[in-house]
């Protein structure tokens, strides 16, 4: 069901206070931009922190922030918990971009949103921070699907099994091998099923989709380094950019809803 323009403009103001929350927490200073001309928040360093001039350009930070429903596309395979893969598709203004693309200082904060029809609430599952010098990247590499005056960024979000998850599909591969005793198994579930000490966090993780000959895609993931929005100010360096992304696996069409 789409959603009316007053509920995205209310999503979107929440998402970029997410952001300016998120960068408090680090202790920066994060302004929401009464007029937006294509960045939303203006980011610095406290004026007493030894790390800020007022003087010095390179001490503002601006962002664009983005954020856009996910959609189930893939069905995991697996033992260890019902997961999904899910999609979506950026609209990014190429002015937007532009600007974005026009210094080191400006960065596009994209936030993965999964939105509960039946009680019509939603989640944030993730975020993600691109620098200049990653979207010129995307750009150039055929990442971007170019409309007249848009770019559409698809975008998987794939949500991994968490340690409690794995063993327990380790126990159903158990029990198909007959020289495994039942009680055994059984112990052991009902310890696992105890123990506060199985991490139960998942690592997720977030794939850009380039098409390629023939209209198949493949999936390039997308390092967990750049999750993190704190970490803006390094995404620049040369260092930063190296590990970016990496080829993973093919997407059959047929898999796409």
């Amino acid at each position: 069901m789409p959603i009316n323009p007053r509920t995205n403009l209310f999503r979107g103001t929440g998402y970029e206070y997410y952001v300016i929350s998120q960068l408090l927490i680090k202790e920066y200073e994060s302004y929401k931009l009464p007029v937006d001309f294509g960045f939303d928040l203006a980011v610095c360093k406290p004026s007493d922190s030894g790390e800020y001039s007022a003087d010095k350009e390179h001490d503002i930070y601006y962002f664009q922030i983005k954020s856009a429903q996910l959609n189930t596309c893939e069905q995991a395979k697996s033992k260890a918990g019902n997961r999904s893969d899910k999609r979506v598709k950026f609209t990014l203004n190429k002015r937007q971009i532009e600007k974005i693309s026009a210094g080191d200082n400006n960065f596009l904060v994209c936030c993965l949103v999964e939105r509960n029809e039946s009680s019509e609430s939603e989640r944030l599952c993730g975020t993600f921070c691109l620098g200049k010098t990653q979207i010129e990247y995307l750009k150039n590499n055929g990442f971007f699907q170019e409309s007249e005056k848009n770019y559409l960024l698809t975008v998987i979000f794939s949500p991994q099994a968490t340690l409690e998850e794995q063993y327990m599909e380790v126990i159903e591969q158990l029990k198909e091998e007959k020289y495994y005793k039942s009680e055994v198994l059984q112990r052991l579930e009902e310890l696992l099923g105890k123990s506060n000490i199985v991490n139960n966090h998942s690592n997720n993780n977030i794939y850009f989709v380039k098409k390629e000959k023939y209209q198949s895609e493949i999936k390039y993931f997308l390092n967990p380094y750049f999750y993190k929005i704190e970490n803006f100010e390094r995404m620049i360096h040369k260092k930063y950019y190296d590990f970016f992304i990496d080829k993973s696996k093919r997407v059959k069409n047929s898999q796409i809803v």
